[in-house]
């Protein structure tokens, strides 16, 4: 039987980064946690009451530690479920991760 984590392209690997988000059109950004990290995609902790739904644009930058500057991804929400204090969700990045940039976030 074929898992969901089979059928992913590219390996996700565990974080907790700290980042910001912008959803696009809103006003402000706000806080949110890197919970995994592939290629391709993240999973995101939105630490917000703003509603995110499926298929949302944002836009997140992401502070590794030791970095000085912080690393900025477009993606769209391809799922997103509702928390107790926010949301969590899979974010399909718009352009795949260079192994420099993924060895940062790991």
């Amino acid at each position: 039987m074929d898992t969901y984590e089979d059928k992913r392209n590219y390996k996700r690997f565990p974080t907790q980064l700290k980042g910001t988000f912008l959803l696009k059109g809103g006003l402000r950004r706000e806080q949110c946690t890197v919970l995994n990290v592939s290629r391709k995609g993240l999973g995101v902790a939105f630490h917000t009451k703003e509603i995110i739904s499926r298929g949302s644009s944002v836009y997140i930058e992401i502070y590794p530690p030791q970095e000085l500057q912080a690393i900025s991804v477009k993606g769209v929400v391809k799922w997103i479920i509702q928390i107790e204090n926010g949301y969590t969700g899979g974010v399909e990045l718009m352009s795949k991760f260079d192994d420099a940039v993924l060895s940062k976030l790991m």
